[in-house]
């Protein structure tokens, strides 16, 4: 532990947790702000003779107005199997505390000697939700 109580630890997993999910934002709203700049969206065409209307009538519209929703489709199409794999570990966890205990009593342990030894299994769940919390990130 290295001088560090139970309690510090935790605190510090947690707070490691909140920095690399900020830091995760920070980098995705620099690509946006980048992309944003790259891209940067045309004022509508209007015309103060016209009052914003072609010549046939019609009113004008921005270019890429048609563009959105394939975007949408996409991006939704990304953005679901990362939300089910970040929605797999807290499942697999819950599961985990319910089964585990109980196989391990069915085993042969006693009650205390199971929660201590799900206790010990439990302290590798945090290396694991750093690797999804990383590809949430990329994601």
């Amino acid at each position: 532990h290295l001088g560090w109580n139970d309690g510090s630890l935790a605190a510090g997993a947690t707070a490691g947790s909140a920095f690399g999910n900020a830091a995760g934002l920070m980098v995705m709203a620099g690509y946006w702000l980048r992309d944003r700049a790259i891209n940067r969206p045309e004022a509508a065409i209007t015309s103060p003779v016209s009052g914003g209307m072609a010549p046939s009538g019609q009113a004008l519209k921005p270019p890429n107005s048609g563009v959105i929703m394939p975007l949408m489709r996409r991006l939704a199409g990304l953005a679901v199997p990362v939300t089910l794999g970040a929605l797999a570990v807290p499942a697999l966890s819950v599961v985990d505390a319910f089964t585990v205990p109980r196989l391990l009593g069915a085993a042969g342990a006693d009650p205390a000697a199971a929660m201590a030894q799900f206790g010990l299994y439990s302290r590798g769940q945090p290396l694991v939700q750093l690797v999804v919390m990383v590809a949430g990130a990329m994601g």
